[in-house]
């Protein structure tokens, strides 16, 4: 919600801020309504992983066309390369999130996983910082 009133200051004029800011906050009050008013329907007919994947697809949609419409983000222009890094974390997260609850259930202390994701990327970083 700070970022809210940030990006407002710098979007609005001061005379139509205080608007602005409601309109917004009446946008998430109302957000939060439709989720309570679908979810149960959602959970009754498909099960609540259901819930989640609607509310994400939907909001990678508008995600999408926020950044082309409001952001005039084009994808073409601005090159693949600066979405690689993004897309490498949130391949690697999960993938590092799958193996340290793997290595947990198989007896490895969380303390252990914890410090070996730890030298992993510190060794991958090292690696890039040498190479790369």
């Amino acid at each position: 919600m700070p970022a809210m009133n940030n990006i407002l200051s710098k979007w609005v004029p001061v005379s139509e801020r205080s608007r602005s800011l409601a309109f917004v906050y009446s946008g998430m009050y109302l957000g939060s309504v439709t989720g309570l008013a679908f979810s149960p329907m959602l959970i009754h007919k498909f099960g609540w992983p259901s819930v989640f994947y609607s509310f994400g697809s939907l909001g990678t949609v508008w995600f999408s066309l926020w950044l082309s419409k409001v952001l005039k983000f084009n994808l073409t222009e601005s090159g693949l390369l600066s979405v690689l890094p993004w897309l490498t974390m949130a391949f690697s997260a999960n993938l590092g999130g799958w193996i340290a609850d793997t290595l947990v259930s198989r007896g490895v202390s969380v303390t252990m996983v914890r410090k070996l994701r730890a030298k992993l990327v510190e060794i991958v970083l090292m690696v890039f910082m040498v190479f790369g």
